[in-house]
């Protein structure tokens, strides 16, 4: 029960208010829901107003005083922005679990990264649900959904999510897929991004940018496999990746991966990996409809430089995809496919381009003949 307004308080038309809503199972179980109350809904002066909620929407844990709550077994319910919003409260070194039980419009919400040290750790199933208009609350470290992501996240499928170029790295999904103290590996699979964006062509970043995440940088090494990145775009003047901008530990990627539709905009670009600086097993990854804009240094529409360690590439292809280096005056290296490959690493059953489904590769002027074309 609540008596509104309370007091001398007056409640302006078009205020959209949040009811607060603990629900007490008959095992004692708390629940919660939290609902808003639009503008649609008006309030009888001195009379007993009455708010029906649909019990069955209301399954979302409200805190931590429900036994076991956030174990594998009996994790954080996830239902609505606010509750999403609230997790960064319940994050831990023990790395809780948090399952999400419905789709989730962050509209209202400024958002900051969830976890911003090397220490907390999260399991993170989306069940497939959409969480959709996350967008940033500022130009700030660590600048994605999960900050630097210790721990795994799957099933999850993001919208129209839409990242202020941040500090150092940034990602829609992550800033880092682990720190380099992390002691747990980073997980990322069956996670799909589309129409979001991380820096503009009238806002561009400085730093090391990737749709995904911005660098890997786990000291247990980082695993991705089933991506899907989709009509979305990243722009900075420095390092930049359809996926991930830099790598800096033992990577995998498997399964099947696209990027598809999305530009790429940096001085180091690549469609899906912007500089591999670390060992990476690399497989199923496609980049097609898309764009790779250079500034400097080197670029290719699947990767723009490797390091010279043993890494294998298989089984990935470039389609319908342009590679525009023509603003570059310096010596680079760019390809439709790698920029710069280094010694000691291995390709094999990749292919750039079809008949059908071209890949182009636009030099400038001059000294054009001082960039190598590779693959």
């Amino acid at each position: 029960f609540a008596t509104l307004p309370q007091g001398s308080t007056v409640i302006p038309s078009g205020t959209t208010l949040v009811a607060h809503i603990n629900v007490p199972d008959t095992d004692h179980t708390v629940y919660t829901r939290f609902v808003e109350l639009g503008s649609d809904l008006s309030f009888v002066e001195n009379k007993l107003n009455t708010i029906n909620i649909n019990e069955t929407g209301s399954a979302n844990y409200a805190n931590a005083s429900v036994e076991n709550i956030g174990t594998e077994a009996n994790p954080y319910l996830v239902g609505d922005k606010y509750q999403f919003d609230a997790m960064r409260n319940y994050i831990s070194a023990d790395m809780p679990y948090f399952e999400m039980i419905d789709d989730i419009d962050m509209t209202g919400i400024a958002w900051n990264p969830l976890i911003t040290n090397a220490t907390n750790c999260i399991h993170f199933d989306g069940n497939d649900f959409i969480l959709s208009n996350v967008t940033s609350a500022q130009d700030q470290n660590y600048q994605s959904i999960f900050g630097c992501l210790n721990g795994t996240v799957q099933n999850l499928k993001v919208d129209k999510a839409v990242m202020v170029p941040g500090g150092k790295y940034s990602g829609v999904l992550a800033s880092h897929l682990g720190a380099a103290g992390s002691t747990v590996k980073t997980v990322v699979k069956d996670v799909i991004i589309s129409n979001s964006t991380l820096g503009t062509a009238e806002n561009k970043g400085t730093h090391k940018f990737g749709i995904l995440a911005g660098g890997a940088e786990n000291g247990k090494g980082a695993e991705v496999s089933n991506i899907t990145i989709s009509d979305c775009s990243v722009a900075t003047t420095n390092y930049a990746g359809g996926m991930i901008a830099q790598t800096g530990c033992n990577l995998v990627i498997s399964g099947t991966n696209q990027v598809v539709g999305t530009d790429v905009y940096g001085s180091l670009a690549g469609g899906v990996i912007g500089l591999a600086n670390s060992l990476i097993t690399m497989s199923g990854c496609t980049y097609s409809d898309g764009t790779v804009t250079a500034t400097s240094t080197n670029s290719g529409c699947m990767i723009a430089s490797t390091k010279e360690v043993a890494s294998v590439i298989s089984d990935c292809h470039v389609r319908d995809a342009v590679l525009d280096a023509t603003a570059v005056t310096a010596e680079m290296y760019c390809g439709g496919f790698i920029g710069r490959l280094n010694t000691n690493v291995t390709v094999k059953g990749c292919s750039v381009g079809t008949e059908d489904d071209r890949v182009l590769v636009k030099l400038g002027t001059p000294a054009e003949e001082k960039r190598a074309i590779s693959g």
